[in-house]
């Protein structure tokens, strides 16, 4: 299981490198959106929804969801009011985990709502990475940026884990994810800050631009860590242990970008408001 876990990795590491420093902006969102569409057949699954045709519409709906919302609303609207939109999402999928851990109040939610959901959770986490993959801080390459915020929420993910080994006492969210633990998420806090710091100094940031850089990716590891949960809770939901079995040793799609499909969107609307001011 190790050695097929390794290896899958490795092969994703390559392709999502060629992918973000190979291409072009324009055929990145077409990688990314065979991407979602594929998440949004685990998505469904995880709604509650086994049966094969009923997952495989769902995946056609997410894709007719992504092209209205590129060819119709965005010209219209423009990215901010989506990022918008994803953030406050967000912020009702933190009270429902909440609520769910400590049982004040239980949300329940039947499968054609958390149907509704993954439209929220996926398709802003799109044009997020899109729009991310397009942007230059300091006139560095295409896709520096995108691979930077990227990296943090996965060596994130990496530190909390360590972190939570090491120190790890008080539970996070034992009803959601019982490994999880408070000493985990400040080690995995830190390592991003850390992380983002170098990526900084790397770039020869400015000191105005260096704080609003640090913040945004730090805010945006925190809020990945609802991402990871809102899966986590889902999977409880559904009896089972993985999105799905696309990625062998990795389980699904979804098992994968859950943390970033929180980070990016909150990322890219705090880009949005600060970087019109630099």
């Amino acid at each position: 299981m190790l050695k097929q876990r390794v290896i899958t990795g490795l092969i994703l590491a390559a392709l999502f490198l060629g992918v973000i420093f190979g291409l072009y902006t324009a055929q990145v969102r077409w990688v990314f959106a065979l991407v979602v569409v594929l998440g949004a057949y685990e998505w469904a699954r995880l709604a509650g929804f086994s049966r094969r045709p009923i997952r495989i519409a769902y995946s056609v709906l997410m894709f007719i969801c992504m092209y209205f919302s590129y060819s119709v609303f965005v010209p219209a609207y423009g990215l901010q009011p989506i990022f918008i939109i994803a953030s406050m999402f967000w912020l009702f999928a933190l009270i429902w985990i909440v609520t769910y851990q400590t049982q004040v109040r239980v949300i329940r939610l039947n499968a054609v709502f958390k149907l509704l959901m993954g439209l929220f959770v996926l398709i802003p986490a799109w044009f997020a990475l899109v729009f991310l993959h397009s942007q230059s801080l300091n006139n560095e390459a295409r896709g520096v940026l995108l691979f930077i915020i990227l990296l943090a929420v996965a060596l994130a993910d990496v530190g909390a884990y360590f972190a939570g080994r090491a120190f790890g006492k008080h539970k996070l969210a034992s009803k959601v994810s019982p490994g999880k633990t408070w000493e985990g998420l400040l080690g995995g806090v830190l390592t991003s800050i850390i992380v983002l710091l170098i990526a900084a100094y790397s770039l020869q940031l400015n000191s105005r631009l260096l704080i609003l850089f640090v913040i945004s990716g730090a805010v945006a590891t925190l809020i990945s860590i609802p991402g990871d949960l809102l899966e986590s809770l889902l999977k409880r939901e559904a009896g089972v242990k993985d999105s799905g079995t696309l990625l062998p040793g990795h389980g699904g799609i979804l098992d994968r970008i859950d943390s970033i499909t929180a980070a990016a969107p909150v990322f890219a609307c705090l880009y949005c408001l600060w970087a019109p001011l630099i």
